[in-house]
C-alpha cells in the first residue's frame, strides 16, 4: 500500500535525548531510540495466551469460565508481560543498550526494565520521557494523534482558502 506514492514500510523511530555531563563537565548526552513494534511473533513464541477452563453443565453447551479467578490472574500476567515486552522491544533500537537483569528471551525478567532504568541513574521524569516516546511511536499517545489531526485540519483550511 502507498499514500501519495510513498511506501509506509519505513521504521518509525523517536529519539529521546537525556542531557548529561561527564566527570569533566563535558556534554555526554544519552540517547534512547523508541521504535515502533510491528511484529509480535517473538512475544507470541515466548508467552502463550491463557485459555480459560471449560465449564460443562448438564443439558448446556460447554462454555469458557472467563470469570474464574485463575483465568483472570493469568490474563493480567499475560497483559503485563506483553506491555513490558513492548517497551523492551521498542527500546532495543537503542544502540549499545545492555540490560543487566532483563533478558529478552526470559519473560519473568521483563518487569524489571523500569527498575534498571532508575538504578542506572535516570530520574523518574527522564524515564517518563522514554516511556512516553515508546507510547507515542507505538500509537498509544492520544495527544500525539490529536496534534496530528489539528495539523491536518489546519493544512486543509489553508488549502481551501
Amino acid at each position: 500500500m502507498k499514500i501519495h506514492g510513498q511506501n509506509l514500510n519505513g521504521t518509525h523511530i523517536i529519539p529521546v535525548v537525556i542531557p548529561r555531563l561527564d566527570e569533566n563537565n563535558e556534554t555526554r548526552d544519552i540517547v534512547f531510540m523508541a521504535a515502533a513494534v510491528k511484529d509480535f511473533s517473538e512475544f507470541d513464541a515466548l508467552v502463550q495466551m491463557p485459555k480459560p477452563k471449560v465449564i460443562t453443565r448438564p443439558g448446556k453447551a460447554p462454555e469458557p469460565a472467563l470469570d474464574h479467578p485463575e483465568y483472570k490472574a493469568a490474563i493480567d500476567d499475560y497483559s503485563a508481560k506483553k506491555g513490558n515486552w513492548l517497551y523492551i522491544k521498542s527500546l532495543s533500537a537503542t544502540e549499545g543498550l545492555e540490560w543487566e537483569r532483563v533478558d529478552s528471551k526470559k519473560p519473568d525478567t521483563w518487569s524489571q526494565w523500569t527498575d534498571e532504568l532508575q538504578e542506572s541513574g535516570l530520574t523518574i521524569a527522564e524515564i517518563n520521557k522514554i516511556t512516553s516516546a515508546v507510547d507515542t511511536v507505538n500509537g498509544f499517545n492520544e495527544e500525539a494523534y490529536q496534534n496530528a489531526m489539528e495539523r491536518f485540519l489546519a493544512r486543509r483550511r489553508t488549502q481551501n482558502q
